[in-house]
């Protein structure tokens, strides 16, 4: 049997806990603000491998949770891990363009995915719809915090705002900003 492809994703993020840079401190302060939100479902919508989702569950008593991705190796590893943790019955996996999610839940995570919405601006437009009244969204997102170069604008694209714009829209698509 041929050794797995160390370029592959699977190979390359199998030692990162989180699909995102993110230290375990600033997760847990991230979660922290879904922890006042009514109800105990949770949605995380371009959820990479699920870590998030499964410690966003493992916060809440009865918590059920869904993650939405449209990567398959990221949907197995989550689905894998959730069983290795005990959450196979309270977390589903779904493969999927997350940007298309019709269903609403009381907390939602979308963090890093602004991008299957076509950028920051789409995608809090989109989300709207996501988190029920009362509910509460954690949001992370990259923003430039002076204009990109032109080797980034072809890097990441246009859909990336500065940081006061992305504060904004936010305001302007009804979000409270905490």
């Amino acid at each position: 049997m041929a050794a797995p492809d160390p370029d592959s994703p699977s190979v390359v993020y199998e030692r990162l806990r989180w699909n995102t840079p993110l230290s375990p401190d600033h997760a847990t302060l991230l979660l922290g603000a879904l922890d006042d939100a009514t109800g105990e479902d949770v949605l995380d919508l371009g959820c990479g491998w699920g870590e998030l989702l499964i410690e966003a569950v493992g916060r809440v008593a009865h918590g059920q949770g869904t993650g939405v991705d449209n990567a398959e190796w990221a949907i197995e590893r989550a689905r894998r891990v959730a069983g290795e943790r005990g959450f196979s019955q309270r977390t589903r996996f779904v493969l999927g363009d997350c940007s298309q999610w019709a269903d609403a839940s009381d907390r939602v995570l979308c963090i890093g995915a602004s991008h299957a919405w076509g950028g920051s601006e789409r995608a809090l437009g989109g989300l709207v719809g996501n988190v029920r009244p009362g509910g509460r969204l954690v949001f992370g997102d990259g923003f430039w915090q002076e204009p990109p170069s032109r080797a980034a604008t072809e890097l990441f694209g246009e859909g990336i705002l500065g940081l006061d714009a992305l504060v904004t829209e936010a305001t302007a698509r009804g979000w409270d900003i905490l």
